[in-house]
């Protein structure tokens, strides 16, 4: 991987790659909520995240190509990740990269966070092995799997 990972604020202009991305089967499969998204409900909600202070949500950048979406949700001293890579993109180390990201670039600059947190359905592997590769300890929930990282 030659070209370097990179992250910009997500904006209106990315609604469309991000349903796009939202509604592919895979991300589906992996998202608490597996339901495809109708085209209105996902504006309606991209809106709602852009006018947020509690949520940011970015888009990654491999090189000049959008490669994926990172969102951090704040609730008090803790940010909660939810990550996504474009399925052409899949199995070839950017996940890992990307929470890597969240720390190098300290993406929650300005919140007062002592956690970042993961939560992975039991059956979502890959993601189970980029937390642990990240070094996040792993918690287990009654449905899902928590994985917790402790920041300065």
């Amino acid at each position: 991987m030659k070209d370097k990972l990179s992250v910009k604020a997500f904006s209106e202009e990315d609604i469309d790659l991000l349903y796009e991305w939202a509604n592919d089967s895979e991300s589906r499969q992996n998202s608490f909520c597996s339901e495809p998204i109708s085209y209105d409900t996902h504006v309606a909600w991209c809106q709602d995240k852009l006018e947020s202070e509690e949520v940011n949500i970015f888009i990654v950048y491999l090189g000049m190509i959008p490669v994926g979406q990172l969102r951090m949700r704040y609730d008090s001293t803790k940010a909660y990740i939810s990550y996504s890579i474009d399925n052409k993109f899949r199995g070839i180390g950017l996940g890992k990269k990307v929470i890597e990201l969240i720390e190098i670039e300290q993406l929650y600059k300005g919140k007062q966070i002592k956690e970042l947190i993961g939560e992975v359905k039991c059956d979502n592997i890959a993601s189970q092995k980029v937390f642990e590769h990240c070094m996040y300890e792993k918690k287990e929930k009654e449905n899902h799997l928590e994985y917790v990282k402790y920041v300065k």
